[in-house]
């Protein structure tokens, strides 16, 4: 993780995408190492080799690639945020703070199921509006970590402004708690 943690900030979960991210890539380089190796070596197909060599190379770099950025790209969940980290060199980062995020949603399809992992949606109130993921291992659970959190920031808050006020004792209504003066019927407060 990249990403500098506030101060009251604990990484809570870090989700890597699931590794069937990388599974096209290696199934279409071990086509192309099949096919380079049925045609290297005959007769008369020089130019069939040199295609299908090349594209095998091209498909070695394209799983590297693939490779490196499921390495990179995280999703972050603290007590505060739920961080989106990707990239080598050039690298990302989208942040959607708890208080701002409306709605999270999983989605599985049969080879998700089957193999563990989903796509999620989170959507917020930010400019960006919507971060969208896939092949996230048991996104079921990263969503519900998600759901937890606002729920514990909520329940925090709540009680940090309770503590920071007080009920009039005449007209019971909020106040602060340093109030000398209820700001609703003037009446004068005992410390």
């Amino acid at each position: 993780m990249r990403t500098q943690l506030r101060k009251d900030e604990a990484v809570v979960l870090d989700r890597r995408q699931h590794w069937a991210v990388i599974l096209w890539p290696v199934f279409f380089t071990l086509l192309m190492y099949a096919s380079y190796s049925s045609v290297e070596g005959t007769r008369g197909n020089e130019d069939a080799t040199a295609f299908i060599g090349t594209v095998y190379l091209v498909s070695i770099a394209y799983l590297v690639y693939q490779a490196v950025a499921w390495y990179t790209t995280h999703w972050i969940v603290t007590n505060r945020r739920v961080i989106l980290e990707s990239g080598l060199i050039a690298t990302s980062r989208k942040e959607s703070p708890l208080e701002k995020i409306h709605n999270v949603a999983d989605h599985r399809s049969l080879f998700g199921y089957l193999l563990g992992y989903g796509s999620i949606e989170i959507q917020t109130a930010a400019e960006w509006g919507t971060s969208k993921c896939k092949y996230i291992p048991r996104a079921h659970f990263l969503a519900e970590t998600i759901s937890e959190q606002q729920e514990r920031l909520t329940e925090s808050t709540a009680q940090t402004a309770s503590e920071k006020s007080k009920e009039c004792p005449y007209c019971a209504e909020t106040i602060k708690a340093n109030a000398k003066v209820c700001r609703y019927c003037s009446r004068e407060l005992s410390s």
